[in-house]
């Protein structure tokens, strides 16, 4: 039964893994501090072209140093977390010597 149920699963498991990777490859574009400060510089030449008005740029402006900010602040918890995760490796090393 269980080879029937893997032979009828496959199609769904793979659709399921595409989408996961596209999710994740768009999710780390999205939240890529390189792509906002694309996205800005580009925002800032349509603007200087006269291709949006100043109220225009103002609100994109803020959109994207919003999302900016929480990418950093996602960034330093990411970081903190991963700091804490090898001190408390560390900590488990330790206790293992003894």
């Amino acid at each position: 039964m269980l080879i029937i149920d893997d032979i009828l699963l496959f199609p769904y498991r793979g659709l399921k893994f595409i989408f996961n990777q596209i999710l994740d490859h768009l999710d780390q574009e999205y939240n890529s501090v390189d792509a906002v400060k694309k996205e800005l510089s580009e925002l800032q030449l349509r603007f200087e072209m006269d291709e949006i008005s100043e109220e225009e740029y103002d609100q994109a402006e803020a959109v994207l140093l919003v999302r900016l900010k929480e990418i950093r602040e996602r960034g330093k918890t990411d970081e903190d977390q991963d700091e804490d995760d090898e001190d408390d490796d560390e900590e488990n090393e330790d206790d293992d010597d003894e």
